[in-house]
């Protein structure tokens, strides 16, 4: 303000205009209204972001699951790995919220970047049952949010735009919209969200907090200690024990109540009642999942070099296309695959539409991550191998895990070995000053004989 008013002053000094008083200024600038200040200094989109951006005002989000929000974040967190519990760096965590509520109804925590793998899992698990999950985290807990959404709402990413996922959405009639371009104020309620959990993360030990000026000298890594399963559990427990329970500022109730209140109804409002349960919960999964055709050959189905047979794909093989008139073409089928474990797909049997699970050819292949798998196929084009071997491929899983071990083995013994020898540098140092001190109390105490022998026997106590 103080710049403003030198400003105002010189202007009318160059005009030759009487200046108005200071406190005139002071009181014209208070006056002004905040959407206007922004608006000046940042620009429109931060004045509309920051202004019209309140939690409440989404449109049509009238009911439960009539909007969910869908979004990623990293955590501020490092977390450490079940074996030697070091760090292994920050996980990223894709939730859903409902709009109308505040509920959390479904959400996916993973190492690894956020994907189209992301999105569906958090889509599985907002309609699906929470029992199992609390059952297998072992948490007492009320979390009876399932069934369909009517609409999706996400911003305009990669991993949102995907055919497989609309496709999956369509066959559930689930509406999917996408944020405006630059209407960053329509995903308020989730990105609201995912900073109230990141907050919540810079109370655990091996926080990163949500920059370097808050971080200071605290050394993450070092102070980390859970699992990505132990942080998993103090997520949904804190979500369910806290979060639902917790009055909602902007909704005058708890999300829990809310949502109870937009179910059963109230007095003046009816319910909705609940949404209906999905019958077959694992085709309702493999739908979400990413999607490939391919032909069906006498040694089964190849995707990325990867071969996959069952009994289920016998009577298709080399089925001609039935839209080609000419009889020539292969017919393509519809199979769908979990970047997290491809030692099996899951093939889409047309006449019965039934999903039926089709191991690797070689049996041997143990379960393995798509992100694995492309350094196996890396490791056997730099030994100059066949990337379509599948023994090759067998032998060189086996050889690139052990190897991982050894390196975990070795650093784990490197490690040890270092603080031994520190432990072992901290202990001759110690003796060393300790027999120092002693030969200085020895060469004080025998400068006079009368010194020595008044020196009590107890004061020698420690030298022999």
């Amino acid at each position: 303000i103080s710049k403003t008013i030198e400003i105002v002053k010189a202007e009318c000094s160059r005009l030759q205009l009487e200046a108005p008083h200071e406190n005139s200024i002071r009181r014209r600038i208070e006056a002004l209204n905040d959407y206007q200040v922004t608006k000046a200094r940042l620009g429109s989109k931060a004045a509309i972001d920051k202004f019209k951006a309140a939690a409440g005002s989404f449109p049509n989000a009238d009911y439960p699951l009539a909007y969910v929000q869908i979004d990623h974040t990293p955590l501020d967190i490092e977390i450490v790995d079940d074996e030697f519990r070091e760090a292994i760096g920050k996980p990223h965590l894709t939730l859903a919220i409902d709009v109308f509520s505040r509920m959390i109804v479904g959400y996916y925590l993973s190492l690894e970047a956020p994907s189209t793998t992301s999105v569906a899992m958090c889509i599985a698990s907002c309609i699906l049952s929470k029992k199992r999950k609390l059952i297998e985290l072992d948490i007492d807990a009320e979390w009876q949010v399932e069934g369909i959404m009517d609409s999706v709402h996400t911003d305009n990413g990669p991993d949102f735009r995907t055919n497989h996922i609309s496709k999956a959405c369509l066959k559930y009639g689930i509406h999917w919209e996408y944020r405006p371009i630059g209407g960053a104020r329509f995903g308020g309620h989730i990105e609201r969200m995912l900073g109230i959990v990141n907050l919540e993360m810079h109370v655990l030990d091996g926080t990163t907090f949500s920059n370097v000026q808050q971080r200071g000298t605290y050394d993450s890594a070092k102070q980390a200690c859970m699992t990505l399963k132990e942080l998993e559990y103090y997520i949904v427990y804190w979500i369910t024990k806290v979060y639902h329970q917790k009055k909602h500022s902007a909704l005058g109730t708890s999300p829990i109540v809310k949502w109870e209140e937009g179910v059963w109804g109230t007095k003046t409002t009816a319910g909705t009642g609940l949404k209906e349960r999905v019958s077959d919960e694992d085709t309702l999964f493999i739908d979400f999942l990413p999607e490939f055709e391919a032909t069906i050959q006498r040694t089964g189905v190849q995707k990325d070099n990867l071969f996959y047979f069952a009994d289920c794909l016998r009577q298709w093989v080399n089925s001609i296309d039935p839209e080609d008139n000419n009889r020539k073409r292969k017919r393509k089928f519809l199979f769908k695959r979990d970047p997290r474990d491809i030692s099996q797909i899951w093939f889409y049997e047309p006449y019965s539409n039934t999903y039926f699970k089709v191991p690797t050819a070689k049996r041997e292949i143990p379960p393995i991550s798509l992100f694995e798998y492309k350094q196996v196929q890396n490791y056997l084009k730099s030994e100059r191998q066949d990337v379509q071997n599948q023994d090759e491929i067998y032998k060189a899983i086996l050889h690139l895990r052990d190897q991982l071990n050894q390196a975990r083995s070795l650093t784990r013994k490197q490690r040890r070995s270092n603080q031994r020898k520190k432990e072992n540098a901290k202990a001759i140092t110690q003796l060393s000053e300790q027999n120092q001190s002693k030969k200085a109390v020895v060469s004080e105490s025998l400068q006079t004989s009368d010194d020595l022998w008044s020196t009590p026997l107890t004061a020698f106590d420690d030298l022999r």
